[in-house]
């Protein structure tokens, strides 16, 4: 099972973040590290097969499944019937400690939509004991359901029939556009189309040198800063970094009207939710090497930009429900983002000026 040692800030990870980080935690990996110290967000339209395309985000400069970052190989798998996922998982927790299971929030009777609402929601299985199987589950958040508590305890093994089952991604295309860049690449979307109804993420060992603390965050200062741009990205017409914000800002000046805009409502709050890590993340590290620099960005960080990312989806819920309702919608998260974009280059610039100082 995970050990109870470094904490999983469950109110500052997404669901595909949380479960990563409880599986790197399982392997002995900093997920902190691999995961909070990037400050990333990229952007492009992408096919959804409906009448227009979608917004899509990529939320990490290196992939979570980077040997860059010491991460672990994570491969998706899938399998028509119960009985062969199931001793696929316990074959993968056997040998690793955990896995995540892809599910539907609709069928977790942990999670306040269960019953209520579909959505792919990862989690993680960390232990079997006999006809039993333990969850562990650990975003915290809130929504129009009431507050949402992390979740560790055990299930019937024989509850995975339903609790393994994964979303019908055909239901909605957010559902695929998401998913496809959870771990900051692209996943294959044969992956994720299949029909198979169980799917979940095997993961495999790595060795090898790991970058260390600042040669991350070196890596935020030119991704983020737009200095270089993955190759795989520039290809994939991605707008990324701080050009992605300016962007963004666009897109609300020009769609504050309409409907369309406020679909990507989640993404925004996972992009405030990497915010707060980051901040968190440099806090530890200046706590670790005993750099108060650091810790003073983390506390800037805080002042700064993690507050006003806050604001952005509660805003963006007040427009969807204002418009729903024919009132016009606040201007003002316009102008917030553009506050976001000028605070962020100069966190650029003075994480310049440390990792390099």
């Amino acid at each position: 099972m995970i050990a109870a040692g470094r904490e999983i800030a469950g109110a500052e990870l997404s669901c595909y973040t949380v479960a990563v980080a409880a599986l790197m935690e399982s392997l002995g990996l900093d997920h902190e590290l691999a995961i909070g110290a990037q400050l990333f967000t990229a952007v492009r339209e992408e096919a959804a097969g409906g009448d227009r395309p979608l917004l899509g985000f990529i939320h990490h400069h290196t992939p979570l499944r980077s040997e860059r970052l010491g991460a672990p190989g994570l491969v998706r798998h899938s399998a028509t019937s119960y009985g062969e996922a199931a001793e696929r998982l316990r074959d993968e927790v056997a040998a690793n400690g955990a896995v995540i299971v892809v599910g539907d929030t609709g069928n977790l009777p942990w999670q306040n939509a269960f019953a209520r609402t579909h959505a792919p929601h990862w989690f993680v299985i960390d232990s079997f004991s006999g006809d039993r199987c333990h969850v562990v589950d650990l975003l915290v958040f809130e929504n129009q359901f009431g507050i949402q508590e992390a979740r560790r305890g055990w299930h019937p093994v024989a509850d995975l029939v339903e609790l393994a089952r994964a979303a019908d991604y055909d239901s909605s295309p957010w559902f695929r556009v998401r998913e496809r860049h959870a771990l900051g690449d692209v996943e294959d979307d044969r992956l994720i189309r299949s029909s198979n109804r169980y799917h979940w993420y095997e993961a495999s060992r790595r060795g090898g040198r790991r970058a260390s603390p600042l040669e991350v965050l070196r890596d935020t200062v030119r991704h983020h800063g737009g200095r270089t741009v993955r190759a795989d990205l520039a290809e994939g017409g991605w707008t990324c970094g701080l050009p992605a914000l300016e962007l963004l800002q666009r897109r609300v000046e020009d769609g504050l009207r309409s409907p369309a805009l406020y679909e990507a409502h989640a993404d925004f709050w996972v992009a405030g939710r990497t915010r707060c890590l980051f901040a968190r993340a440099c806090g530890s590290l200046g706590a670790a090497l005993r750099d108060e620099r650091l810790r003073q960005l983390a506390d800037w960080c805080q002042q700064r930009i993690v507050w006003q990312w806050s604001v952005v989806p509660r805003m963006m819920e007040y427009n969807r429900s204002a418009l729903a309702r024919g009132r016009p919608p606040r201007p003002q998260l316009a102008q917030l983002l553009g506050e976001i974009v000028a605070a962020e280059a100069e966190l650029v610039d003075r994480l310049d000026r440390l990792v390099d100082g």
